[in-house]
């Protein structure tokens, strides 16, 4: 294993601290439609397995 610079690690945790606003903003938008995306493929499953059942 290689060793881990500290400082590297210090130039990382500033820039996601920098950043972590924008990140934060992007959770926010991408959840509402992530959870309208799995729901719109759980009913498509669905829909299909009563077509298959009753054919």
């Amino acid at each position: 294993m290689r060793k881990f610079n500290p400082l590297v690690g210090m130039k990382l945790a500033k820039e996601i601290k920098k950043t972590n606003v924008n990140w934060k903003l992007l959770l926010i938008l991408l959840l509402p439609f992530g959870t309208v995306i799995l729901i719109g493929l759980i009913l498509l499953k669905k829909i299909k397995k009563n077509k298959n059942s009753k054919t």
